[in-house]
Parts: C-alpha cells; sequence; structure tokens
C-alpha cells in the first residue's frame, strides 16, 4: 500500500488532525467492510473458551495513497500470538523468478495471451483454524465485549497461510494441476497460472482460457482486472511489435541508487573493476560502514536472480569479504553498475 509522508499514526490523530473527516470516512470503510465479510462476531467477554485465553489487541494503520486516496487499514497485533495456541503452521508458498520467466518465455513462443489479475483484500480471505479473540477497534468499542474471529485478518501469522490454501483450493476444484517444481504454479490444457501473493499472471491459448480463470477466480474473490502484465514479482515487462517482450527491474534499480545517493552515477561497461584489489592487507572498517557495504552488496543479489546474471561473479567476490571489510573494499560496491 503505497504512501505519501505526514499520515497519523494513531486512530486519535487520525480523527482529531489534517483531513480528518476524510480518514474518518476510511475508517468507516474499512470498518464496514470487515463486518460485511464476517470477519468476527461479538461474544461476551465472560464467555471466552477456555477461561484466561488471552484477548489481542489490534490497531489502524493509515496511509495517503499515490492517488491522494487515504486508506484505513486494520491490523491485529500479531507479535501476541503464542505457537500451538494462537496459531500452528505459518508456511505459505512463494513463486519463484524462474517460473515467471520460463511462463512468459513460453507464452511468447506459442503466441499465448497474457495477463494480470489481483484480489482484493486477500488475507481477510479464508476461515481462522483456531480459537482467537481480538479487543474491538478503537472508535468501535462495545463494554464488555470483544471479537472471536471467524476468518483471516491483516496482521495474524497464519493470514498468509490461510489465504495461499484458499487459492488452491479454488484452481485445483477447477481443474488445475499444482507444479512440483513450484506450489505457486498450477496449469491445465491450454492455460497457467502463477500465483504471487495476490497477484495472479495468466498465461493461455486463447482469450477464452482467460475468461474461464477469471470467472472461477471471481466466485471466491473479488479482482481488479490489470489487462497485459506489466510488472509482476518485482519484474517489468515491456511487449515489442515483433512478439517479443524484454524484461527489467528499472524500478528496482533506481530505488537502491536513492538509497545510496547515487542517483547521478554513471553506468560502467562491465560489472566490476578487474584490477579489483581483493587482498586483505589494509586496516578494517568501522561496524556503521561494515553494515553499509553488507547493505550494498545485498541489494543487487534480487537483481542478479531476476533480470541481471552478469553481476553474479562480481556480487560474489564483493561476498567474500561481508564480514570483514576494508578500506579499499567500500568503493567496490559503489562501481558495480
Amino acid at each position: 500500500m503505497g504512501s505519501t509522508n505526514d499520515d497519523p499514526l494513531t486512530f486519535q490523530e487520525a480523527i482529531s488532525g489534517q483531513n480528518h473527516l476524510e480518514w474518518r470516512a476510511a475508517i468507516q470503510k474499512e470498518y464496514q467492510s470487515l463486518l460485511d465479510n464476517g470477519t468476527w462476531e461479538l461474544i461476551r467477554r465472560e464467555y471466552i473458551v477456555p477461561p484466561g485465553q488471552q484477548v489481542i489487541g489490534c490497531k489502524w494503520v493509515f496511509k495517503t495513497k499515490a492517488n491522494k486516496v487515504r486508506k484505513a487499514r486494520l491490523v491485529i497485533k500479531g507479535y501476541r500470538q503464542r505457537h500451538d495456541i494462537d496459531y500452528h503452521d505459518t508456511f505459505a508458498a512463494v513463486s519463484r523468478m524462474d517460473s515467471v520467466r520460463c511462463i512468459i518465455a513460453s507464452a511468447m513462443l506459442k503466441g499465448w495471451k497474457l495477463h494480470q489479475f489481483d484480489a482484493v483484500t486477500a488475507f481477510l480471505h479464508g476461515d481462522i483454524d483456531t480459537a482467537i479473540y481480538m479487543e474491538l477497534p478503537e472508535g468501535f468499542e462495545k463494554e464488555g465485549y470483544v471479537c472471536q474471529l471467524r476468518r483471516s485478518l491483516y496482521g495474524l501469522k497464519q493470514a498468509p497461510r490461510i489465504w495461499y490454501r484458499c487459492v488452491q483450493r479454488v484452481l485445483q476444484s477447477n481443474g488445475f494441476t499444482m507444479a512440483q517444481s513450484d506450489n505457486c504454479v498450477f496449469y491445465k490444457d491450454n492455460c497457467v497460472v502463477c500465483v504471487y501473493v495476490d497477484d495472479f499472471l495468466v498465461a493461455g491459448a486463447t482469450t477464452h482460457e482467460i475468461e474461464n480463470v477469471r470467472r472461477a477466480l471471481q466466485l471466491d474473490f473479488k479482482l481488479n482486472d490489470l489487462a497485459t502484465p506489466r510488472s509482476f514479482l518485482g519484474i517489468q515487462f515491456n511487449f515489442n511489435i515483433d512478439g517479443s517482450v524484454s524484461i527489467h527491474q528499472h524500478q528496482y534499480i533506481q530505488k537502491v541508487l536513492s538509497d545510496f545517493c547515487m542517483e547521478d552515477c554513471q553506468p560502467k561497461n562491465t560489472p566490476m573493476n578487474p584490477k579489483l584489489n581483493t587482498r586483505p592487507d589494509e586496516e578494517d572498517i568501522d561496524e556503521n560502514s561494515k553494515d553499509r557495504y553488507c547493505s550494498a552488496v545485498g541489494a543487487p543479489m534480487y537483481l542478479m536472480v531476476g533480470t541481471r546474471p552478469d553481476i553474479a561473479f562480481a556480487l560474489g567476490t564483493l561476498s567474500r569479504f561481508t564480514s570483514r571489510p576494508q578500506l579499499h573494499h567500500q568503493a567496490s560496491p559503489s562501481s558495480m553498475k
């Protein structure tokens, strides 16, 4: 959920500060959507089973999106959950970058159609598998009552797993088979679906195949139709007139450059200076500089895995010094462009 600065940090700030009318409307909209979803039911505090079961708090999170729309989200304080009491398994599969590249390349070779959807309020889908009690949201308290969760909610440790299980059930009930190599890829004749959290990348032989997937998903989830994919799993796509597609991660590159104050850097022809001094023969750097060096080496690894295998050797070389970088190593990540 993208945001701008100066968003309220607390409920009281939201309802009494600048733009309070818009924030009040956003809060009411979110609260009503949770009620419509059947997220909880109210019970008397003395009816909690077993007696003494903890009641977890919640909080409002406020964001102003890039289009200036005010967004309020209710988040349970999942850090207070206790293993084997409030939750059990939390693992949720995540799609692999090589799966995305393979699906895109295969679709281009076969002349298939590509389409993208995302699910609205994904983590609010699915039934809770344990007894979880939550305090009523600030602004909607009712003396003597608490919420017993019936549906998943943002902040729950098991929320990603519950959502993934919902998607898996829907796709498999519609004839899709889960790929053995990637549990987020589902396929059947003339159609492949790749799932990344709440995003769906669909490749189909015809528009009819893609429409069938859309209808199947919409029976259980509310979808945003994003049409031809432009970005998925942090990879951006450019579809060319000749039927080919190019992939890149320019947005991530610009973010990394901004994080390290390198927006004005000049590109180099090779990822690393071939004359780089790798000998540990100088003074060790301080802890703050060491952390910055490790961050500067780690950040491009996402690029290496996604679209830039050409920087793999350079990163591998620089990674050898993350435990004890020295003065002459500091400039090395900056020179890798």
